[in-house]
């Protein structure tokens, strides 16, 4: 599937060892079998998975470029400047945003989903408003940008963790 590579260390057997299933975590008191070779000098019995990867950058892109498309197509397209956002606008925009990263955090991307989204948003949000004399665009930004954070990370943290509970990964 494509759902993102896990960050969790992994089990490095050394040579002549046998290698364990994928996920293998040893329990308390585990000792390596006295009929095995010894390790090599210097082997690490545990890799570290990496930081980041080229899939993070491809999907923090998405995400962010489908939230400034998402808010061109519900917020400005023929909407008159200055007028407020009718409820079904906000709504069409929630479900379009929850239709890309839900079933990328599903995946295991939720951070990246947490990333891209509000920060597209408060960009779009910025855009739109930044001409307003009274300079209280910005307070309006930051709310964009902290209220979608939190329903980003709320959302896309559930999303995750019931993937992973499904996958029946603890990653």
């Amino acid at each position: 599937m494509f759902s993102r590579p896990s960050r969790r260390p992994t089990f490095n057997p050394p040579p002549g060892w046998p290698v364990p299933p994928g996920g293998w975590r040893p329990g308390p008191g585990w000792a390596p079998d006295p009929s095995w070779p010894p390790a090599p000098e210097g082997w690490r019995l545990w890799k570290k998975g990496p930081l980041l990867v080229l899939s993070d950058v491809v999907v923090v892109l998405v995400c962010f470029v489908a939230a400034l498309l998402a808010w061109a197509l519900w917020m400005r397209l023929g909407q008159e400047p200055g007028v407020d956002y009718p409820v079904w606008r906000v709504a069409g925009l929630v479900l379009t945003l929850a239709a890309v990263g839900l079933p990328a955090a599903w995946l295991n991307w939720g951070p990246s989903v947490t990333l891209a989204v509000p920060l597209g948003l408060a960009v779009s949000a910025y855009q739109d408003w930044h001409d307003d004399e009274t300079g209280l665009f910005m307070v309006g930004v930051v709310m964009v940008f902290v209220g979608s954070l939190v329903v980003t990370a709320v959302s896309a943290g559930l999303a995750s963790a019931a993937g992973q509970r499904r996958r029946g990964s603890s990653v």
